[in-house]
């Protein structure tokens, strides 16, 4: 997650990742959809991940729901 002033770490925990990296904007980054929202005070997230090849198709589900979730508490 960029520092930009609009991060939010609370938030963040609730994708239920086990660690959440926040870092200085680079200048390429404001060229990213990610910082473009937040600076227009909207909350953006980037995951990342080391494995791309499959997907546990049960974790896959908990944590939609949980995402789906989060996104209804803050409509």
């Amino acid at each position: 997650m960029m520092k930009t002033g609009l991060e939010d770490i609370e938030e963040a925990k609730h994708f239920g990742l086990s660690s959440i990296v926040v870092r200085d904007p680079r200048p390429y980054d404001t060229t990213t959809l990610n910082y473009n929202w937040q600076i227009w005070n909207c909350k953006a997230y980037s995951l990342y991940t080391r494995a791309c090849e499959k997907i546990d198709e049960k974790q896959h589900r908990k944590r939609k729901m949980q995402f789906f979730d989060l996104c209804l508490r803050n409509i």
